[in-house]
């Protein structure tokens, strides 16, 4: 993952991963619970606003960045799927205007999130 990105880029990466190390079982028990309740808004609290705004350069190339790339690339796929495709990425790439959810939208595509074992939200 670090290979490519500017010395400052890699400096973020690694202070965002020292950040979150300390924050251990109870942030990711938070995180779980919101993913299962579909709390988006808790969820880009704590995951993307944050990091966008510590650490921008970062976020731009492992989440903007990706999900720019990876929309091109999903669409012959969808354009070819017999009534649905399932597309799996990380909780991040799912959030907000920049995310894959919203692009995949703005191109006229119906996303909805599936998960089984989910709590509906209430």
């Amino acid at each position: 993952m670090l290979d490519g990105m500017t010395v400052q880029e890699q400096r973020q990466m690694l202070s965002e991963a020292l950040d979150q190390a300390g924050k251990g079982d109870e942030q990711a028990r938070l995180l779980h619970d919101a993913w299962r309740r579909g709390d988006e808004r808790l969820l880009w609290t704590k995951m993307a606003a944050e990091m966008r705004q510590q650490y921008p350069q970062l976020y731009q190339r492992i989440n903007t960045g990706r999900n720019d790339a990876w929309v091109p690339k999903l669409l012959p796929y969808l354009q070819a799927g017999q009534g649905g495709t399932l597309v799996v990425v990380g909780t991040l790439h799912l959030l907000g205007n920049e995310g894959v959810v919203e692009k995949l939208k703005a191109k006229g595509y119906k996303v909805e999130r599936v998960c089984a074992g989910c709590r509906a939200k209430r």
